[in-house]
């Protein structure tokens, strides 16, 4: 079994702390990232956290690497760092070697949006996890430098910027540059400026649409002999045009939270190919497990148009309702619902807006005929939300209208904003 390294474990904690206190908070992860020391004490007595956040974010790690199940959650409150946090996932995984398929230090839970918009669990097996990267090794090489955009605590970060590397740390590690965050508007010219090289060839970039869409809006990429990753959304077909056409490389992975990943595709208005471990049975897909003493089922999040050949396939359309923003899955009827609850709001329609920037939600609002005028209802609408909602739930744009747009058939239809 490939074993976590130091430097790929740690950022996964660091992430996993940052997000879990930022959602408490309601301030941006990168605030809590820049001031948590790896050797920081958390907990009431340390890095800045009362009772409840230290028990909600141990309990989120240990929901991660499932430290309740192999019985070592004592050791969370007896040695409460970043680096000691590493360490015991480490230790268990060494301690529990003989099993490298089923046993509680071999499996990993992600958190993901469900339909409802509340967190979901998916629980995978490490070892799959291994096989599925061990594809992507070859299928990518090992690049010079890494360039992640993404959190290393989801899975998509995590299979890319920390178990791929991992992975090719037994011939030659890359070093793994962060690129988040205000990074991602860059030009060229400013990485010399902040003392380290722009990507280039034979470096590699683990994105999101969003991020590539601000990165070739700096003129970062696209870049001749660069190898760019993108999964979490469809890419849209023009910017991935002009990605490939430019000389870079880029490779589109479909998947999700629940299944990992699932296929790929790298040229332009082709199918992706599913990955060669899965088989299609019914509207799901099967791949044996370790062992191979029985199969390992999900069903895609979305429903799947398939080529002759049962080795191609394009997705249609979400089944769950789902877009993502910012890499996140969001749902427009839940923040519909929460805007349709506010004084003033007589009815709403949320969809998602595709802007040069990235996609973001935007909202039709009917408001109620004694709401006050709609700079100020939107001003109470963005308020109320920004305490209820996460950034990429919160809509944009808003648009004021006497009644929802609807197309000739009574449903509802776009706007323009």
């Amino acid at each position: 079994m490939v074993q976590h390294q130091p430097r790929t474990l740690t950022r996964v904690v660091r992430d996993l702390i940052a997000d879990e206190l930022a959602r408490l908070r309601h301030v941006d992860p990168a605030l809590i990232a820049r001031e948590l020391k790896n050797d920081h004490r958390l907990g009431p007595d340390g890095f800045g956290m009362d009772s409840f956040e230290f028990m909600t974010v141990s309990a989120a790690f240990a929901r991660m690497f499932h430290i309740y199940d192999l019985g070592a959650e004592d050791y969370l409150l007896a040695r409460p760092t970043v680096d000691a946090w590493c360490d015991l996932v480490m230790e268990l995984a060494m301690s529990d070697s003989g099993d490298t398929a089923s046993g509680p230090a071999h499996l990993i839970t992600f958190l993901s949006s469900g339909s409802t918009g509340e967190r979901t669990a998916a629980e995978h097996s490490r070892q799959l996890l291994v096989e599925e990267m061990q594809v992507f090794r070859k299928l990518l090489g090992t690049p010079a430098r890494m360039f992640v955009t993404v959190p290393a605590h989801h899975i998509y970060g995590y299979l890319f910027s920390v178990l791929l590397p991992d992975i090719m740390s037994e011939s030659a590690a890359p070093e793994i540059v962060e690129l988040r965050g205000a990074a991602l508007s860059r030009p060229p010219a400013a990485y010399t400026r902040s003392g380290s090289a722009a990507p280039t060839a034979g470096d590699m970039i683990i994105a999101f649409p969003d991020a590539l869409a601000r990165l070739h809006a700096a003129g970062t990429i696209p870049r001749d002999g660069l190898t760019i990753v993108t999964s979490t959304a469809p890419c849209p077909p023009e910017l991935a045009r002009h990605i490939r056409s430019g000389g870079a490389r880029l490779v589109e992975v479909y998947g999700s939270s629940e299944t990992a990943g699932i296929g790929f595709r790298d040229s332009d208005d082709t199918p992706y190919t599913l990955l060669p471990y899965w088989d299609t049975r019914g509207d799901g897909l099967i791949r044996p497990t370790p062992g191979a003493t029985e199969y390992h089922e999900v069903r895609p999040p979305d429903e799947l148009s398939w080529w002759d050949d049962d080795r191609h396939f394009l997705p249609l359309r979400r089944r769950d309702g789902a877009v993502v923003v910012g890499g996140r899955n969001v749902y427009p009827d839940r923040v519909a619902d929460a805007i349709r609850a506010l004084d003033g709001v007589h009815d709403v329609a949320v969809r998602l807006h595709e802007a040069a920037g990235g996609s973001r939600l935007k909202a039709f609002v009917v408001a109620d005929a004694d709401a006050p005028d709609t700079e100020q209802l939107e001003s109470r609408i963005r308020a109320s939300l920004a305490r209820t909602l996460t950034a990429a739930e919160q809509p944009a744009v808003y648009t004021f209208g006497p009644v929802l747009p609807r197309n000739t058939m009574g449903k509802l239809s776009d706007w323009l904003v």
